[in-house]
């Protein structure tokens, strides 16, 4: 029997309970469990993994233990496939393997998760310790539809009763007996639990046999929940005391936060209101409790958090413990200097006055460069100690965007000026803690009084390898840029292979070009580009693209360094918007020469398939404004392309044929005619060709004229003709059951004028096409409605 057969078969025995049914799904249970131990085949596998999913709700705490050994067993098995895929083994292991058959696992422990909560909790919780980053995603999403509130499982509906918050109790219940070493094992995962345990939203979906309904509302504030709340707040001020990591402390806040959120549409009752108040009152008292003691970063968070709180509040004890913690965090010394200087998230001015300003500003922002300023040129020898330890402080706050840091920077930039030798000291003896913040430093002091000891210092670094990135980047945009200490630092980069310093090379040479420095060009960026194509990498694009200045170094390069740029991008892996942007420039001035680089990108792709990355996009899905000056060139492309064209038809399509098609979509008067000009050239390589590209077009009428004129060319017996039916009876998206039918119905609509055609062989071809569509037409519609009738009995009419 068909698998998909056996499928339904089987989902529909599921639902019966009489004797026969309960022993037939027993025995394919067994055969099941024995082939889910021993089995290798990938794709037997995953059938039995199916069938497990569609019939184990029947024998769930079976189904669960035989899923939880597969699991555990079935990286030790040598995976193989089947005679037809062996061929491809090579590349169908990168997406057909244990780790998807474990993700497949995963999926049918999630239908079971009201039946086994316990098992599939524990489960889950190991699978999401697992060494592999989809085993591990697919955990956590489960983890979360496991403790989430859904409105079908809570009330219940017309085929079953609702079972309220018992899965989320199961869950708070058993989190609670872990010991401190599991809490810490599996925070992570925890964490998503209690995030959705603290939800204020219920969502559910309903089905009927033509719609779905995606519901939610505020989570019902019954004593259960109210309880599972205050455990869960209770739990997570337990974790939060025993992890170590600031990172993980900040993830804590975050899940903390959940316990005060409102549901966001519509009025909430007085219970609900009650619920919140309570919960959002304690979680603000323990936030006051760490103030004094806790790390700046923690803090800054707390500010946030409760501001937030604080400006949301629907009841005014909200209000007054979130006061209490602003009262406490202005008492904070320390933190009042650390938010002017870092403060990211940090709140300027008073909480009730700027409710309908959340600080963030100009004058906020000219307010913190002010007393940054303030404080750099204060620093003296006598409280140097202080803001020393200061510095080193803060440079530790953890952010994966630099751009978190400008006042921090301009604090720094503004110190080395005001104080050289004390900011020459501190990059002498802290390099290393300070090396994400070397950039201010040095930009002052490099001409500056400390100037020579600031080179010195450089060069001992250079002749090191240490610190390239950032004594490079200090000359982006600079006034006094150093050609031979950038010529120094270029060669030490090469040497190591330091790639990202010298890409850094190529930003600042883009950065400071001007017709007065022609030699950033000559001896920084080609050679830096070169050493970059050298080694297949483009990292140097992202930080060019956007300069204004990448414009004029473009309109600069001479033909040589035009061909340099356009071989590097051979690299890319996918044309983006951003090398899009470099393209774009390089075809205003020379069209031919990016068209060539498309063409060579797809002969790489077809030539070289397996030594490029299985990511490799040799031409984008589409262009943005690249397409308008190829556009001008329309002879060319064709030929090009046609003297690229190597008889593979059905590849072309989709390689070649396409490029054509992102660059003409609208099928101008100038790139038809050349393709007319090919088709009446004869041949059968030429008429392909053609039709490969008008397959692109999704059948729009426009191509009716090329098809026209190819069937008045073609013998008419010429298989060539259904490729052109083909490509005129292409659709693109549809919407609605009978989308498709109609859609053939107007495809014959749009040839009836084919009829009065003085060329009988147009006729003849309009004639057999539109019974074609109009056969297709009505078997789309049968389906249509077959598959309506289904979808009614499954789901009923309404």
């Amino acid at each position: 029997m068909d698998f998909d057969l056996k499928l339904k078969a089987l989902t529909r025995l599921a639902q019966s309970t009489t004797e026969a049914a309960e022993t037939a799904l027993q025995k394919e249970l067994y055969k099941v469990t024995v082939a889910l131990e021993i089995d290798t085949q990938y794709d037997l596998l995953e059938q039995h993994l199916e069938v497990l999913d569609t019939i184990g709700y029947r024998f769930s705490s079976i189904a669960i233990g035989v899923l939880l050994k597969f699991t555990q067993t079935i990286e030790s098995r040598q995976i193989t496939y089947s005679s037809q895929d062996r061929s491809i083994e090579s590349e169908i292991v990168k997406y057909q393997n244990a780790s998807t058959l474990i993700v497949r696992s995963v999926e049918a422990m999630n239908g079971l998760r009201y039946l086994e909560t316990k098992s599939v909790l524990h489960a889950l919780l190991d699978l999401s310790q697992h060494r592999l980053d989809n085993v591990r995603a697919k955990a956590f999403d489960a983890l979360e539809s496991l403790a989430r509130y859904d409105i079908n499982v809570f009330y219940g509906n017309d085929k079953h009763a609702g079972i309220g918050a018992a899965p989320q109790k199961l869950i708070i219940d058993d989190l609670e007996l872990f010991q401190d070493h599991l809490l810490r094992m599996h925070c992570s995962a925890i964490l998503v639990l209690v995030d959705a345990l603290l939800s204020p939203t219920i969502h559910g979906a309903s089905w009927s046999y033509k719609s779905v309904t995606l519901s939610q509302g505020p989570t019902p504030s019954l004593p259960t929940v109210e309880d599972i709340r205050r455990r869960s707040i209770q739990l997570l001020k337990r974790i939060y005391e025993m992890v170590a990591t600031v990172s993980l402390k900040l993830e804590v806040i975050r899940v903390l936060n959940e316990a005060t959120r409102t549901y966001g549409l519509g009025q909430i009752n007085e219970h609900t209101a009650k619920m919140i108040v309570r919960d959002s009152v304690d979680v603000l008292t323990f936030y006051a409790t760490l103030i004094q003691g806790e790390d700046l970063q923690i803090i800054q968070k707390i500010e946030d958090s409760s501001y937030w709180i604080f400006y949301h509040a629907i009841r005014p004890e909200i209000k007054t413990t979130a006061l209490r913690v602003e009262e406490a965090i202005r008492q904070h010394f320390e933190y009042q200097v650390y938010k002017n200087l870092i403060g990211f998230e940090g709140k300027f001015g008073d909480w009730t006055e700027q409710k309908n300003n959340d600080g963030s500003g100009e004058e906020v922002d000219k307010f913190r460069k002010e007393k940054a300023s303030e404080y750099a040129t204060n620093i003296t020898p006598d409280n140097y100690t202080e803001w020393h330890q200061r510095i080193l402080k803060y440079v530790q706050t953890e952010s994966n965007d630099l751009a978190t840091f400008p006042i921090f920077y301009h604090f720094l930039e503004v110190f080395a000026a005001a104080q050289p030798q004390l900011a020459l000291q501190l990059i002498s003896t802290d390099s290393e803690r300070i090396k994400g913040f070397l950039v201010p430093l040095l930009r002052s002091l490099w001409e500056g009084p400390q100037g020579n000891a600031t080179r010195s210092l450089v060069t001992s670094w250079v002749e090191q390898g240490r610190y390239l990135w950032q004594c490079t980047r200090q000359f982006l945009a600079s006034e006094h840029v150093d050609r031979d200490m950038l010529t120094l630092l270029f060669r030490k980069a090469k040497q190591l292979e330091d790639l990202d310093t010298v890409a850094g090379v190529i930003s600042v040479a883009a950065s400071n070009y001007s017709n007065d420095k022609p030699w950033l060009i000559d001896d920084l960026f080609l050679p830096a580009l070169e050493v970059l194509t050298e080694h297949l990498k483009t990292n140097w694009l992202f930080d060019f693209w956007f300069r204004r200045e990448s414009r004029v170094v473009v309109r600069e390069l001479s033909e040589p360094g035009i061909e340099l740029v356009l071989r590097n991008l051979l690299a890319l892996k996918t044309i983006d918007y951003r090398a899009e942007e470099v393209l774009y420039l390089i075809a205003q001035r020379s069209p031919h020469k990016v068209f060539r680089f498309l063409c060579q990108r797809l002969v790489a792709h077809s030539q070289d398939g397996e030594q490029l990355s299985s990511t490799y996009d040799a031409i984008p899905f589409r262009l943005h404004k690249l397409n308008e000056p190829l556009s001008k060139i329309p002879g060319e492309a064709v030929r090009l392309l046609r003297e690229q064209y190597d008889g593979n038809y059905s590849m072309f399509i989709h390689r070649g044929a396409r490029l054509l098609k992102i660059i003409f979509p609208s099928f101008s008067d100038e790139f038809e005619a050349e393709l007319l000009k090919i088709v009446r050239a004869g041949g059968s390589k030429e008429c392909e060709f053609v039709l490969a590209i008008l397959r692109n077009y999704e059948g729009e009428p426009f191509i009716h004229n090329a098809c026209k004129e190819i069937i008045r060319l073609l013998p008419s017996d010429s298989p060539f003709r259904t490729e052109v039916a083909i490509a005129m009876e292409s659709t693109g998206v549809v919407t609605g059951e009978f989308g498709l039918a109609e859609a053939y119905e107007r495809k014959k609509n749009e040839v009836t004028d084919w009829m009065t055609d003085p060329n009988e062989k147009v006729q003849e071809f309009a004639k057999w096409y539109m019974a074609n569509v109009e056969a297709m037409s009505g078997a789309e519609r049968k389906r249509a409605e077959e598959q309506i009738a289904l979808r009614k009995h499954r789901y009923g009419e309404q």
